[in-house]
Parts: C-alpha cells; sequence; structure tokens
C-alpha cells in the first residue's frame, strides 16, 4: 500500500529548515561558488579576447606607418634624396625588427619570413644611400635599389593586408 504524505505545515517547513540549515547553506553556497566561477571565467575569456584584438589593432596600425615609410623610400629613390632614403630606409629595418620582436606569436612563419626579407632589403637599400650620398651610384645600382624597394613595399603591403583580414574577423 502506497503511503502519500500529508503536504507540511509551516511548522514543518520550519522544523525541516531548522535541522537542515547547515546542508541547505553549503548547497546554496556551492551553486553561487559555481555561477560566480562561470561568470569569471567568462569574464576572463573576454579579457583576453579584447587584449589579442587591441595587440592586432597595434600590430596593423604599425605595419601601415612601416608600408608608407617605404612608399617615401621609392618617392625619394626617384628624386635621388639619398640621405632621407638612407633615413626612411632605416626607419623600414627598424620596424620590422620591433614587428618581429613584438608580435612574434602572432605571425605565420611565412609572415616572419617576409619581414626577415623586407629587413634585409631595407638593410641593403640604405647602405647603398649612405654610399650614394658622397659617390653618385651607378644606373644598375639604382635599378637594384628601386626593385628592392618595390619588393619590400609588396611583401609590407601583403603583410598590411593579412593584419587588416585578422583584425576585421576578430570583430
Amino acid at each position: 500500500m502506497v503511503h502519500n504524505p500529508e503536504p507540511m505545515s509551516w511548522t514543518g517547513v520550519a522544523e525541516f529548515f531548522s535541522h537542515h540549515w547547515g546542508n541547505l547553506a553549503s548547497v546554496l553556497g556551492l551553486i553561487v561558488s559555481v555561477a560566480t566561477l562561470a561568470v569569471a571565467t567568462k569574464a576572463r575569456q573576454a579579457a583576453e579576447a579584447s587584449r589579442a584584438a587591441a595587440r592586432r589593432q597595434s600590430l596593423t596600425e604599425v605595419l601601415q606607418d612601416t608600408v608608407r615609410k617605404s612608399e617615401q623610400v621609392g618617392l625619394f629613390l626617384s628624386q635621388q634624396k639619398w640621405d632621407i632614403v638612407w633615413l626612411r630606409a632605416q626607419e623600414v629595418t627598424a620596424a620590422a625588427s620591433l614587428i618581429l620582436t613584438r608580435w612574434s606569436e602572432e605571425l605565420s612563419s611565412g609572415s616572419q619570413d617576409n619581414l626577415l626579407r623586407c629587413q634585409r632589403l631595407s638593410s641593403t637599400i640604405s647602405g647603398v644611400a649612405l654610399a650614394s650620398s658622397s659617390t653618385s651610384p651607378t644606373a644598375q645600382q639604382v635599378a637594384q635599389v628601386s626593385q628592392a624597394q618595390g619588393r619590400v613595399a609588396q611583401l609590407l603591403n601583403a603583410e598590411l593586408g593579412q593584419a587588416l583580414r585578422s583584425a576585421e574577423g576578430s570583430k
């Protein structure tokens, strides 16, 4: 025979709570702790995502500035203003070094290779520009330096495109 329990009266509920208060408080504490942990985990993930997005944006800005400097190298090469070519080429070399150091974890091995190539080519351009400030370069040297600058611009623009795509994908 099935025994149907009678509904608890207020007195019965009060007595139940008085006898089991510690157990109920423990269960409630556990629920609050799990909820707090879940919220904290989501907040940490959001903060990490925000930090990563800021790093990608910063990389994009540095690459944009480096592309502009590379374009200036080309402009001043065409005008044979060797002192400015030297300065801008040095800045492109330094920027490539900064990017390789600061964002090494975010860069693919292909991007690292491209930036190392930019660094070497810009250093070569800088060396020719420094020598050209005292003696005029040959037409062949000017053509080689112009070709190197075009390759630097091409590589930097490719890296900028990847950085922009990455930054847009994270929004």
